[in-house]
């Protein structure tokens, strides 16, 4: 064969090989632009593969959101060191907005996902998996939370449960820390997520 009809051959493969002129190429879902680096009230991060998942925060029904997103397998949540161990860091995690319900002066007895006996058990220690309920929380607090740094703190996630409409494609999350204990939501305690789900 010719050097010529090789070059020939060469071109005619690559060209085979590259999609179409003005054919859509196939895109994984691409983050939004991180504007901010933790949530402004509680000083949350998302964490997945040792990178920071992207952040930022909108307005949505009158309220703020902070938009981030994960993956479906291993994540952590990063936040800053509490004064005690056994101050709970409480996420309730659901498929729509109907969780954001939370105002300034509510007794926890009045939250149906804040009352006494609402926890959910997961693993003691270790990674845990983020449970869907509307009505109960996930809650971390002692060997359930591990030291990160001298100032932070963290939750390794193994996943987020998976919603039985394999549609959804964002969790919900209310985030509580009650840094004063006195059962009530105060401000600056909560804060709502929307986190999508990168498949």
């Amino acid at each position: 064969m010719s050097k010529t009809w090789s070059l020939a051959a060469l071109a005619v493969l690559a060209a085979c090989a590259s999609p179409p002129s003005g054919s859509p190429e196939v895109q994984s879902p691409q983050a939004f632009q991180d504007e901010q680096s933790k949530s402004p009230v509680l000083g949350l991060e998302f964490w997945v593969n040792d990178a920071k998942s992207p952040m930022r925060t909108r307005a949505e029904n009158g309220r703020d959101e902070v938009e981030t997103q994960i993956g479906t397998g291993e994540f952590e949540v990063r936040f800053p060191k509490r004064a005690k161990s056994d101050l709970a860091l409480r996420m309730i995690s659901w498929t729509d907005r109907t969780i954001f319900v939370l105002e300034p002066g509510m007794k926890f007895m009045d939250v149906q996902y804040l009352r006494p006996g609402t926890g959910m058990p997961d693993q003691r220690s270790g990674r845990m998996t983020l449970l869907l309920d509307a009505d109960s929380e996930n809650y971390y607090a002692e060997s359930r939370v591990q030291k990160h740094s001298d100032d932070q703190e963290k939750v390794l996630f193994k996943r987020a449960e998976e919603s039985p409409d394999l549609k959804v494609d964002s969790l919900f999350v209310t985030a509580v820390i009650d840094f004063n204990e006195n059962e009530t939501v105060d401000p600056g305690e909560y804060e709502y997520f929307k986190v999508r789900l990168v498949r």
